[in-house]
């Protein structure tokens, strides 16, 4: 599964740390589905602010009786709300890139080429975020983050909500554009250890 192999999915069937899973940057929902088998994770919510995979998340959940389990969430997840779009890629939708407004202002799209696809999407900061799940703060909680070089922003908005704190086991699929050592600079000073890589890059 992807590119890093099986190890994320054999991890999330076993795992029994966590109870609550949030599965940021769903996709169509591979993680999501092997996480529905796990009788230790009770609630899933899995975000995908893209249109297209979203609704076959959605589907996805559905067609295997996950609904009363998973909640399936059309947003992004950023360190604020603010206006955005994706720039999409109609080869591969999983890396469609996230592009955020400076201060509410829109990004002037004619930087890119005339043939580039965009997409106006929702993304929300921590206070939405937290509002918007309620989680119960004394449940563990497991995280998957795969956003295609939005990561840090995803883990700025993450620790300043209010479960942050509860979060024991975060998955990261790092972009090449991504900020690698910011994010594990964030998750290191945060008391999280590495403890495993999956290739080089």
């Amino acid at each position: 599964i992807a590119q890093y192999g099986k190890f994320f999915s054999k991890f999330l069937k076993k795992q029994k740390d966590a109870s609550i899973f949030l599965d940021i940057g769903a996709n169509l929902g591979i993680y999501t589905l092997v996480a529905l088998k796990n009788s230790n994770i009770k609630k899933i919510y899995s975000f995908e602010p893209q249109t297209v995979p979203f609704k076959f998340l959605d589907e996805n959940v559905k067609k295997n009786n996950g609904h009363d389990k998973c909640i399936t969430l059309n947003y992004g997840i950023s360190n604020e709300t603010k206006k955005s779009f994706l720039k999409i890629d109609n080869s591969d939708l999983g890396k469609s890139k996230l592009k955020v407004s400076s201060q509410g202002k829109s990004i002037d799209k004619s930087q890119f080429s005339p043939e580039t696809i965009f997409e106006d999407i929702e993304i929300i900061g921590n206070k939405e975020l937290s509002s918007l799940l309620n989680l119960d703060t004394s449940k563990k909680i497991g995280v998957k983050i795969d956003t295609e070089g939005h990561e840090l922003f995803v883990l700025e908005g993450l620790k300043n909500t209010n479960f942050w704190g509860n979060i024991c086991w975060i998955f990261m699929e790092f972009s090449r554009k991504a900020n690698h050592q910011k994010c594990l600079d964030v998750m290191s000073n945060e008391g999280f250890k590495i403890i495993k890589k999956i290739g080089n890059e």
